[in-house]
This record gives structure tokens, C-alpha cells and sequence, in this order.
């Protein structure tokens, strides 16, 4: 039987499992077709002696070579000609200099990490002793049924995007514990997020963010038809504005996401949420304030319209914090 298998070029998973190396799954399927005509495989021996003298000789070579290194008087020019041709080529230096480590595409994610990172290049953004990676199975009950750091952030970002506000209220106008629930529930069942998101972000601070002064204005732009989400935008901004060590004279394609906006009667108002651990709300306008200024940019450059207030909630404080405007 062992045999038949071999001749079908099979091997049984007896003999798969006993295998020391590749070549005892190889040669023996190999060998199965030596008599084959059509075969694909080339055999050929070689003598062992024959591979220790083509070794040898190549060692003699070596040595050889570095004998001869070692002879040469490494003061004495052999070539002017070429020397002079290497001496060129090592000392050249390309006319557009800044362009070579300028990119021709960043996207606002990057922009963001850049600006938070100390002079040491370290994230700014992140607590002194990071959350260990641990594997599935030694996580403890905690960890394996809740969402944690970018993956959090990633789910309340989902959330946000498909919750209709409006319906999140109540008659009152107050953000409904159980409207949302329902709206979630929908979810849910339809396979658009999954029980970890489900369990992971916490309604009540969905609530407080409707709650808010900037909520309870994007409820009414959402009545008002004029509440946009997760919008995708690219446009060209001069390199230096991202990169002072970028070239001044070159101009950059940036891309992102905009978490949401909409207009009011004199404006846009724009804001973005985060989920960072901070609970400093001062951290907020120091890390992302060039990033939200990105956002106007693209807003007013797509509209035409003026973007009259910049604003992050921020999900840990759960405050909506007013950024400056710097034109």
C-alpha cells in the first residue's frame, strides 16, 4: 500500500509525521518516478570528495585575495582616473536635496504621530509602561471580553458613524439610555459589529456626548440634514506646514478622515472624537489641534465655506473641548 502511494507520488500521514526533514518528504516521492519518462525531476550523484576540493580551493582563493589586500600600500593611488571618478561620486551632492526626503503622499494619521512624539521620538500619547501584548488564551476574563486602546477607539468611531441621533433622543430632546441600546441591538443582529463592540462602548458616555452643548448642535444638524460623517478628503499642502525639515518649495498630497461636521447658519462647526487615556483636557488642543486644522482646510477648500468652530470630544474626560482658531 505504501508502495502503490508512493508510485502515485503520495506519502501516507503516517510516514508525514515521521519525517526529520524536507528531504524525507522529497527524495522519496522523487525516487518513485526514476523510471518515469515523463518525469520532472534530474538526478544526479555527486561525490562527497569532489564538494570538500571545490571547497578547499575556494577557501585557497580567499586567502589569497585577503593576503593580497593586506600587501597593498592603501597610501598609494594605483588609478588616478578612477580615483578621481569615486572621489566625485562620493562627494556628490543631489541639487534637490530636500526633495528626496520630502514624500509625495502622507496621510493625517501620520501627521498626528509625528507632532506626538517628544525630542527623543517618543509617543506622548502613550502611558510610561505600555499595555503588554499579551496572546488569546492568557488574557484573563477582563481582556478577552472588552475592547482596549486603538481597538476602542476604533468601536466608538463605528458606533458614532451609524448611530442615527436624532432617534437616540427622547420627546425631551435627552439622549434615551434605551433608544440607543435598540439602535446598537440593530446592529448587532445584522452583523455590523460584533458582541465585543456591543459589550465594549459604554452608552452612558454616548449619552453624555449627546448631552452636550456640541451634541445636542449635532442632533439639530442632523434633523436639519446638514450633519456629515466620516468624510474621506485629500488635498495639496505646502511640505513645510507638515515638516520644517521637509522642502519648503514642494507640495504634498494629504489624506484623512473627517470624524463629522455640520453647518450652521454663519459656518462650519467641526470636531472630532478621541478616546485617548487623558484625562488632562489641556492634552487634547497641545496634540491634535494641527490635526483638526488640517480638517478646516479641507473643509473650507471643498465648500467654500467659512469652518467657524473647531471642537474634540474627548470620551475619557467626557468633555467637549473648543479649540483655537489660527488662521
Amino acid at each position: 500500500q505504501e508502495q502503490r502511494r508512493l508510485e502515485e507520488g503520495r506519502l501516507s500521514a503516517a510516514t508525514i509525521t515521521e519525517v526529520g526533514c524536507y528531504y524525507d518528504l522529497v527524495l522519496p516521492v522523487v525516487l518513485s518516478h526514476e523510471n518515469d519518462e515523463t518525469k520532472q525531476f534530474d538526478l544526479r550523484e555527486y561525490d562527497k570528495d569532489a564538494f570538500i576540493l571545490k571547497a578547499e580551493e575556494e577557501l585557497e582563493n580567499t586567502r589569497l585575495g585577503i593576503d593580497y589586500l593586506e600587501s597593498m600600500d592603501l597610501d598609494q593611488i594605483s588609478d588616478q582616473e578612477m580615483h578621481d571618478i569615486i572621489q566625485e561620486r562620493f562627494n556628490y551632492h543631489y541639487p534637490e536635496e530636500g526633495s528626496s526626503t520630502t514624500p509625495m503622499k502622507v496621510s493625517v494619521s501620520y501627521v498626528k504621530q509625528e507632532h506626538m512624539q517628544d525630542e527623543d521620538g517618543v509617543r506622548t500619547d502613550q502611558p510610561e509602561k505600555p499595555r503588554s501584548v499579551i496572546p488569546e488564551f492568557k488574557k484573563d476574563e477582563e481582556e478577552r471580553q472588552y475592547l482596549w486602546g486603538a481597538e476602542l477607539g476604533t468601536a466608538y468611531h463605528d458606533v458614532l458613524y451609524r448611530l442615527d441621533f436624532p432617534s437616540c433622543c427622547d420627546d425631551s430632546g435627552q439622549a434615551n439610555y434605551e433608544n440607543i441600546l435598540h439602535q446598537m441591538d440593530d446592529m448587532l443582529d445584522k452583523g455590523i459589529i460584533n458582541e465585543k463592540v456591543h459589550r465594549s462602548v459604554r452608552i452612558k458616555k454616548l449619552m453624555h456626548f449627546l448631552n452636550s452643548d456640541l451634541g445636542r448642535r449635532a442632533v439639530e444638524g442632523a434633523r436639519q440634514g446638514s450633519l456629515k460623517k466620516e468624510q474621506p478628503f485629500s488635498m495639496n499642502v505646502p511640505a513645510a506646514d507638515l515638516d520644517p525639515d521637509w522642502d519648503p518649495n514642494q507640495k504634498v498630497l494629504i489624506q484623512g478622515i473627517i470624524d463629522a461636521y455640520f453647518e450652521e447658519d454663519d459656518g462650519i462647526i467641526l470636531y472630532d472624537y478621541k478616546t485617548d487615556r487623558s484625562e488632562e483636557t489641556s492634552f487634547y488642543p497641545e496634540h491634535y489641534w494641527i490635526q483638526l486644522d488640517l480638517y478646516r482646510r479641507a473643509l473650507e477648500g471643498a465648500t467654500g465655506k467659512p469652518v467657524r468652530e473647531m471642537w474634540i470630544y474627548a470620551f475619557t474626560p467626557e468633555e467637549a473641548i473648543k479649540l483655537e482658531m489660527k488662521k
